[in-house]
């Protein structure tokens, strides 16, 4: 009789200590983790992690590590709020992070730089390496040197934004251009005269036989677009100015209203796809996953005046 109660309880112990791990696992709920990093692909450390179950309004955090992960654990399952802040970028936020009992979630995030009106205070008595867009450059620069010399303050965040934006306007502007001269003489179109406008001499490489489309509206539209895409404010004049001298080139007789509307789509086309070009490698331009392409934020007219004192300045 003993023996069988013996061997009774010998079992119940046995299937108590298998049945343990998944009870244990059953009840320790799921997990979110993740890798935060910056537009370089450079990881982000020290950045905070918030996670907030929308049911309960209760909040859960975290750092990134050295390696810019983060883990947070002991979640039950739901859907999830999860914000990723660090100072020097912009907010990531995910509103559907879903954690399944016992499973792991995982929200990668790739931190833009913040505007530089929300994280750089520029004073006259700054010490020049203790900015904190500068120290956040060092951390971000794969060479400890790329941000070094007797410049190395944001002043170099502020000058590589304006010459990125200045590179953009002109290259924009001059492929659509340059594309137009060589194309418009290869077409051979006369110019209005007497010939009409269904007289043309292909190769002719001839000023006279160079009418469409009109290199005048295309850096114009060029203009128009790239200018206005960096600035926002300028789109309706720098429209306003494009039409005047597209109609401009009608009203003196150089260009049939044809041409003028050949050079409108070349120059506009050809800037968007300059900016297309920029934004793919992140430089003024970012492409949202929609599609949409939106200009990163830039310096204020503030900002630049400072900077401008300070390199002209004694």
């Amino acid at each position: 009789m003993k023996s069988r109660k013996l061997k009774a309880i010998i079992l119940v112990l046995s299937f108590a200590f298998v049945a343990l791990p998944f009870v244990t696992v059953h009840g320790a709920g799921g997990r979110i983790e993740g890798r935060v990093t910056d537009p370089k692909g450079a990881v982000v450390s020290g950045a905070t992690v918030t996670v907030t179950d929308p049911a309960s309004n209760k909040t859960f955090s975290a750092l990134t590590d050295d390696q810019g992960r983060y883990k947070i654990e002991s979640l039950k399952a739901g859907t999830y709020i999860v914000i990723i802040s660090a100072r020097g970028f912009v907010n990531a936020r995910r509103e559907d992070v879903k954690v399944a009992e016992g499973g792991t979630a995982t929200f990668d995030a790739r931190l833009e730089i913040a505007a530089l009106e929300a994280s750089v205070n520029v004073a006259t008595n700054t010490k020049a390496n203790s900015d904190s867009v500068y120290q956040q450059l060092r951390q971000i620069g794969k060479n400890p040197q790329d941000f070094g010399g007797p410049f190395a303050t944001v002043t170099n965040l502020v000058l590589t934004s304006m010459i990125v934006r200045f590179y953009f306007v002109f290259a924009a502007v001059a492929l659509p251009g340059l594309f137009v001269t060589i194309v418009k003489r290869l077409i051979g179109r006369v110019r209005p005269s007497d010939l009409g406008p269904f007289a043309y001499m292909p190769w002719s490489w001839q000023p006279a036989y160079a009418s469409m489309p009109s290199g005048h509206a295309t850096t114009a539209y060029a203009a128009a677009i790239a200018i206005g895409a960096v600035w926002q404010r300028a789109r309706v004049p720098m429209w306003i100015f494009a039409g005047i001298i597209a109609l401009s080139r009608v009203v003196i007789t150089a260009h049939y209203v044809s041409d003028v509307i050949a050079a409108a789509f070349v120059g506009a086309f050809g800037a968007v796809l300059v900016r297309n070009w920029f934004a793919a490698r992140r430089l003024g331009f970012v492409a949202e996953r929609d599609g949409t392409v939106r200009a990163l934020p830039g310096p204020s007219w503030r900002r630049l005046k400072a900077v401008a004192r300070r390199l002209i300045g004694p």
